[in-house]
C-alpha cells in the first residue's frame, strides 16, 4: 500500500511517525475487508497565531471497494487524525455492509 502524507509543517514533523502508525493500523484493519491500494493525508494549519494552531486533515483512501474521503479539524493534530480515520473507517464499513 502506498501512503502519502503532505502539508505537515516543521512543528508537526515530530508527529509523522505516530500519524503513519495510526494510518497503517487502520489500513490493515480495512485491508482485511477489501484491498487498500493507496492512502493520502493532507494537513493544513489554520489560526496560526500564538502558541496554538487549529489543524485540519483531509484523508483519501483508494481501495477495490471504491474511493473514500473524510475531513476533520481540531486544535490537537493527533485528535484531528483520529477523528478523520474514524469517519473514514465508518464510511468504508458502511459501504462494505451494503455490498453483502
Amino acid at each position: 500500500m502506498n501512503c502519502i502524507i503532505s502539508g505537515l509543517g516543521e512543528k508537526e514533523e515530530e508527529y509523522r511517525e505516530q500519524i503513519e502508525a495510526m494510518i497503517r493500523n487502520k489500513c490493515e484493519r480495512m485491508n482485511s475487508l477489501s484491498d487498500v491500494m493507496e492512502f493520502k493525508a493532507h494537513f493544513k494549519k489554520h489560526h496560526d497565531t500564538g502558541t496554538k494552531a487549529k489543524h485540519s486533515v483531509k484523508l483519501h483512501l483508494f481501495s477495490k471497494l471504491g474511493d473514500f474521503s473524510s475531513e476533520a479539524h481540531d486544535w490537537e493534530i493527533m485528535n484531528a487524525v483520529h477523528e478523520g480515520l474514524r469517519k473514514l473507517e465508518s464510511e468504508f464499513k458502511h459501504k462494505k455492509d451494503r455490498m453483502v
